[in-house]
């Protein structure tokens, strides 16, 4: 089973995935806004299902924080129950509410696009499980002095890569420290900033 519920049966369309292609370009919020649907089903691919969710999964459950250095097993048990987690860019909140299923005991949904924050909102009342979601840009992250030093995982997953430039990069990661506890992690998945857009095409009978 996946770590992530599958929010739809149908899989993506070879013609959205072609779509997809061109479309997850996109930076900035009006751009998702206008791709918020065609992105929030790109979550369906098999990549996402077989690779992503399984790695964001053995990433959260090791005991080491030093993932390059760590070679341990994971820990057993779900990896972030009775945690505080707050996700920057959380998108449509697939995450966010995967995070909550397997016993987050808050969790705090953060994305740039407001439709896509709409989206979010819309499966939490349709299948409510305490998720709250807001509208925010995580280079400015300004959620107030009481959130600060709240959360014990920061998400960051599909984030650091849309920095353009260092000073941005280290605002991303600064934001993420600032609102985290001593001791709690900051967790990303990202594409390899060396990989040529021209490669890209190889990937495409696996999803991407």
């Amino acid at each position: 089973r996946s770590f992530v519920d599958r929010e739809s049966k149908s899989p993506p369309s070879p013609q959205l995935r072609h779509s997809l292609r061109s479309e997850m370009a996109a930076t900035n919020a009006p751009e998702y806004d206008a791709i918020a649907e065609p992105y929030k089903a790109s979550k369906q691919l098999e990549f996402r299902q077989f690779v992503e969710h399984h790695t964001l999964r053995q990433v959260l459950a090791r005991k080491h924080p030093d993932l390059v250095a760590a070679s341990s097993p994971p820990a057993p048990g779900p990896p972030v129950a009775g945690r505080a987690i707050l996700d920057l860019a959380c998108g449509e909140g697939i995450y966010s509410r995967a995070m909550k299923r397997v016993g987050a005991s808050e969790v705090l949904g953060v994305d740039i696009s407001p439709e896509m924050v709409s989206l979010a909102k819309k499966a939490e009342a349709a299948e409510p499980l305490g998720c709250k979601f807001l509208v925010g840009d995580a280079s400015q992250l300004e959620l107030g002095v009481e959130e600060e030093g709240r959360y014990d995982i920061v998400l960051a997953l599909w984030l650091l890569n849309y920095a353009k430039t260092g000073e941005e990069l280290d605002a991303m990661v600064a934001g993420a420290f600032r609102y985290l506890k001593p001791g709690g992690r900051l967790v990303g998945i990202n594409d390899w900033p060396g990989n040529p857009l021209a490669s890209y095409s190889l990937y495409q009978p696996y999803g991407f």
